[in-house]
């Protein structure tokens, strides 16, 4: 507590509205702090996979030729993440029969692309060629640990994690011969993750994107809360389940599922528990009912490539993923409550990626400067009349005339422009911003920024750089056109002038015409009386003097 003299001005010691000011302060600090942690506990955390602007560059890359491959299963992190293009279905007998590569690139502004082209002679038996994907993790098979233990460690029990949501926002612009998106997860009996799954582990994959049907191994459908592109829709997902080495269920979606997407993991997780014990499920010493007390070692973002039953066959996939976001919220909270928490917090902290290029054109712009010389010349005529007999009269008689020429001086300027092109891909829309600005401030440049709203192109690269170019030259027709329309309002002001000068010019010739007229009829006046007076002057004086 502060006291008189010390912390308080001495104004204000022992003033009533002073301490009921303290004391309101310390309630609104409180309340603050309160609606602070509340809000945090509501939200939940979550995580940025991607974009991934420091990891520009890296590659996980696989490659076939002449019968024999290499990098067919190569993790590479980015961040809390790895990237891996896993091209595992030509592995252990069927390099041979492969020719071409499979590619995942962290892009600018850390937008991963991932692109597979490649021809197989023959093919697998499961009919699936790759799984490009994003981990989170502990994934089996001994894969490097990718992930951020502050945030969310695996592996860990089912049982003792939060409600988990996945959402991203990806483009496909080629699918050849087929493809999915999905998530997909491993749960196992204990947290080894360098071994490989078995009797009792339970995979779970939800695929929101499927090009192909399974039905021979379909059991049932279910219906389930997805958001997609910030709505809620309720979506049917077929139920595919196959015994392996572990058991492998699967929620396939019956309609595509495109741009922002949000899944709720623990809620099919939940569904698969439904499924299995529904079914009487029990191996490897797990029961449905165990399947909360089994470790969730990683989580996987991907798309698998489905190769077709005939040979030989041609594969062409390409697809980019803009935004990944791993979202936590208490199990308390819904799934619609949380697939929204989780889309607003991915729109409100992921900026859109941006790549620049500069293109540099040279224009030049003529402008004409008008500069105005006034010469004045005058001229003097004088002329004396004398009359002897009485008086002399001097008369002075002076003319000025004043021309005025005008001289046009037609000065060139070349100005250099710089048109700058934004492009922001990923997410929608995707924006095109064009920049110009001037090298040479001689002559004044308006600065325009225009911009283009679109959804998603087949080729970013290409129609993006041709609207660019196209809006750069659209704005340099205005500049001229504009500088075109200055000079031509310069000329009209100069006309003007022009008639206003001819016109005082004409009046000034005017007032001294006139003026000489009153002085000659003046001087006619004055020779008469002059002539007068001499005539009185000889005849002597008149009979009435």
């Amino acid at each position: 507590m502060a006291t008189c003299g010390k912390r308080l001005p001495k104004k204000r010691c022992g003033s009533e509205l002073w301490r009921e000011h303290q004391s309101y302060g310390g309630m609104v600090r409180s309340l603050v702090l309160v609606v602070v942690v509340a809000a945090a506990l509501a939200h939940g955390g979550w995580l940025q996979v991607l974009p991934a602007p420091g990891h520009v560059g890296a590659v996980s890359e696989a490659s076939c030729s002449g019968g024999s491959c290499k990098g067919l299963y190569n993790p590479v992190y980015i961040g809390p993440a790895c990237i891996n293009v896993e091209v595992w279905g030509i592995r252990g007998g069927l390099e041979w029969a492969a020719s071409g590569g499979a590619r995942m690139t962290v892009k600018s502004g850390g937008v991963l692309h991932a692109v597979s082209r490649c021809r197989l002679a023959a093919v697998p038996s499961h009919h699936i060629l790759a799984y490009h994907e994003v981990i989170y993790g502990a994934r089996p098979w001994g894969v490097p640990v990718c992930q951020d233990e502050s945030f969310l460690a695996l592996p860990a029990k089912m049982s003792s994690l939060p409600r988990i949501v996945v959402v991203f926002n990806y483009t496909v612009l080629r699918t050849r011969p087929g493809i999915t998106m999905s998530v997909d997860s491993w749960l196992f009996k204990d947290d080894n993750h360098y071994r490989g799954p078995q009797a009792g582990d339970v995979e779970v994959l939800v695929e929101v994107r499927a090009d192909f049907k399974e039905d021979y191994a379909k059991i049932g459908a279910v219906t389930a809360p997805v958001l997609v592109n910030g709505r809620v829709r309720y979506v049917t997902f077929d139920v595919i389940l196959y015994e392996l080495d572990w058991t492998f269920i699967k929620f396939k979606t019956q309609e595509e599922l495109s741009g922002v997407v949000a899944v709720d993991f623990t809620y099919f997780v939940d569904r698969a528990k439904e499924v299995l014990w529904s079914r009487g499920w029990s191996r490897g010493g797990t029961t449905a009912d165990a399947i909360d007390s089994l470790y969730l070692m990683s989580l996987e973002l991907g798309t698998e490539i489905y190769t077709g039953t005939t040979a030989p066959v041609d594969v062409d996939v390409e697809w980019y993923m803009y935004r990944y976001h791993i979202h936590t919220e208490p199990r308390s909270v819904s799934t619609e409550q949380a697939l929204r928490n989780a889309y607003n917090a991915m729109m409100q902290a992921t900026a859109p990626p941006t790549t620049t290029k500069t293109a540099t054109s040279t224009v030049t712009v003529t402008r004409t400067i008008t500069a105005t010389t006034t010469e004045t010349r005058t001229a003097t005529a004088t002329k004396t009349v004398t009359a002897t007999e009485t008086k002399t009269v001097t008369t002075t008689t002076t003319q000025t005339a004043t021309a005025t020429v005008t001289k046009t001086v037609p000065i060139t300027e070349t100005v250099t422009l710089t048109s700058t092109v934004t492009e922001t891909a990923g997410g929608a829309p995707l924006v095109t911003t064009v920049t110009v600005t001037a090298a040479t401030p001689a002559v004044q440049i308006v600065y325009v920024t225009s911009t283009i709203y679109g959804n998603q192109v087949a080729s970013p690269q290409n129609a993006v750089g041709d609207a660019a170019w196209m809006l750069a030259a659209a704005f340099v027709t205005l500049c001229i056109v504009a500088r075109i329309m200055r000079v031509i309002s310069q000329v009209l002001d100069l006309a003007q002038d022009v008639v206003t000068v001819l016109r005082h010019v004409a009046e000034a010739l005017f007032l001294k015409k006139r003026s000489r007229y009153t002085t000659r009829r003046d001087y006619r006046q004055s020779r008469r009386q002059v002539s007068k007076t001499a005539s009185r002057g000889l005849r002597g004086p008149s009979r009435g003097s």
